[in-house]
C-alpha cells in the first residue's frame, strides 16, 4: 500500500531517507514501518491531478502502525509559479482517503492546468477561454478506490484570484 501511495506521486530526485521499524512486545505481533522522507531537487506528478511540479523540498513521513503518510511543507515550481502543499493520506481503513491542500502563487492558465482540471472543470474554461495568471488554493480530496476520481475544489474561504487576464 505504502508503495502505491509513493507511486501516485511519480516522485523522481534526491532524498534523505530515515527508517525505523516498531514491533511491539508479545508474540505474533506485526512488525511497523516509519519513514521520514526529506526531499531535496525533486520532481512530482501525482496520477489523479496530473500537474508536474519541480523543484520538489519538503517532508514526507509515514507510519506503519497507523498506515499514515503526511505531506509536510512541500515546496516547489510550475514554470514561474510557486506551488506549496500539506496534507496526509490515511490508509488504515479501506479504501484509504487523501486530503491535500494546494496553493499555487502566479500559476499561468495555460493548457498544463487545463490537462489537470476534471471535465467539469475543463468544460467551464472551455467556454471562458482564459489566458493569463492566478493564485489560488485547491482541495484535492480522493478515496483510493479503483476508477474513482479525484474531487478538486476551491475553497470559497480562499478565493482564486485572477490577473493579467483576458477571458
Amino acid at each position: 500500500k505504502a508503495q502505491a501511495v509513493m507511486d501516485s506521486l511519480n516522485l523522481s530526485g534526491m532524498a534523505d531517507l530515515n527508517l525505523a521499524f516498531y514491533r511491539p512486545p508479545g508474540p505474533d505481533l506485526p512488525t511497523h514501518p516509519f519513514y521520514r522522507v526529506r526531499i531535496k531537487d525533486s520532481k512530482l506528478r501525482f496520477s489523479r491531478f496530473p500537474y508536474t511540479i519541480t523543484d520538489v523540498t519538503g517532508d514526507l513521513t509515514y507510519d506503519g502502525g497507523t498506515k499514515e503518510w503526511k505531506f509536510v511543507k512541500l515546496e516547489g515550481r510550475h514554470d514561474k509559479a510557486r506551488i506549496t502543499a500539506e496534507g496526509n493520506y490515511r490508509g488504515a481503513s479501506k479504501p484509504g482517503v487523501l486530503d491535500l491542500t494546494i496553493r499555487a502563487r502566479g500559476a499561468a492558465l495555460d493548457s498544463d492546468l487545463y490537462n489537470a482540471l476534471t471535465g467539469e472543470q475543463q468544460n467551464l474554461w472551455k467556454m471562458l477561454r482564459p489566458e493569463g495568471f492566478c493564485d489560488l488554493t485547491a482541495k484535492v480530496d480522493w478515496v483510493a478506490t479503483p476508477g474513482q476520481p479525484a474531487s478538486v475544489r476551491f475553497p470559497a474561504t480562499e478565493p482564486v484570484r485572477i490577473y493579467n487576464t483576458t477571458i
